[in-house]
C-alpha cells in the first residue's frame, strides 16, 4: 500500500510542481508545453515515458540516444535504451539505487521494443492487460527509486513478498484519499476539458471560494504533518 501511495504522491506532487511553473510562465507570457499526460494510463513502457516527464524523456532521447554510435545495427537500437536510461537514472543521485532504477526501465523499455519488432495484433484486452502490467512495472522501479539503500529496497520487496497485510496500519480515509487519487488521474480527457470549461465560465466569486474550499480540504487531509516540501525539488 504504501508502493502505491508513493507512485500517486510523486506524480500529484512533480505533475503539481510542473503546474506552477507553467502557470507562473503563463502569467509573464510564456507558454511552456505539458510536462505529464496520466502516465499511470500507459499500455506499455514505451508510452509510459511518453507520457511521464516529457521534458526530461525527450531530452534523454534527443542528447543521448541519438548520439549513441552504431544505430543501424541490429541490436545497438535496443542497447541504447538501456544505456539511456541507466545514464538517466544515475542523473538523478550516483547511487546503486538510482542506476538499478534506470537500468530495471532500460531493459523493460528494451524488451517492449524487441516485442514491438513482432508486430503482434493488439486487442482491447491486450491494452488492459499492459496497461496493468506496465503500471506494477514502474510500481517496482520506484522502490528503487524511494529506497535510502540498495538494502532497504531488498527489505521492502521482501516484505510485499509476503502478501500479508496489517489492517491497522490502514485507515478507510487512508483508502478514500487513495482511491481520489486514483480515480482523479484516470478522468477521461473529455471529462476534464468539460469541467475546465464550467469552472471558467463561472463568476469570479465562485471560482475564489472553490479554490478556498480545495485549500482547506487539503490542508483537514494532511493532517497534523502540514505540507511537505515538492519531492521532485532536489533533482
Amino acid at each position: 500500500m504504501a508502493v502505491y501511495s508513493y507512485a500517486f504522491q510523486l506524480y500529484y506532487d512533480f505533475s503539481g510542481y510542473s503546474d506552477v511553473a507553467i502557470g507562473s510562465a503563463l502569467l509573464l507570457g510564456i507558454r511552456l508545453p505539458e510536462n505529464f499526460n496520466q502516465p499511470y494510463r500507459a499500455v506499455n513502457l514505451a508510452d509510459f515515458w511518453r507520457r511521464w516527464h516529457i521534458s526530461f524523456s525527450n531530452w534523454l532521447r534527443d542528447n543521448i540516444y541519438y548520439s549513441l554510435p552504431g544505430k543501424r545495427t541490429k541490436w545497438m537500437p535496443v542497447l541504447g535504451l538501456v544505456i539511456t536510461m541507466a545514464l538517466g537514472g544515475i542523473w538523478h543521485g550516483v547511487a546503486w539505487t538510482f542506476l538499478i532504477w534506470g537500468l530495471w526501465h532500460g531493459i523493460g523499455l528494451a524488451v517492449v521494443r524487441l516485442w514491438q519488432l513482432q508486430r503482434r495484433p493488439s486487442t482491447q484486452w491486450k491494452r488492459i492487460g499492459g496497461g496493468i502490467l506496465t503500471f506494477h512495472f514502474v510500481l517496482i522501479g520506484w522502490i528503487f527509486f524511494r529506497s535510502a539503500s540498495l538494502e532497504t529496497a531488498l527489505q521492502i520487496l521482501g516484505r510485499i513478498s509476503t502478501l500479508r497485510l496489517i489492517p491497522e496500519g490502514v485507515s478507510m480515509a487512508y483508502f478514500g484519499v487513495l482511491a481520489i487519487a486514483a480515480f482523479a488521474h484516470c478522468v477521461p480527457d473529455s471529462w476534464r476539458d468539460r469541467s475546465l470549461g464550467w469552472f471558467s465560465a463561472r463568476p469570479a466569486l465562485v471560482q475564489a471560494a472553490a479554490l478556498i474550499l480545495t485549500a482547506v480540504a487539503i490542508r483537514y487531509t494532511a493532517g497534523a504533518g502540514g505540507a511537505a516540501p515538492f519531492i521532485y525539488s532536489r533533482f
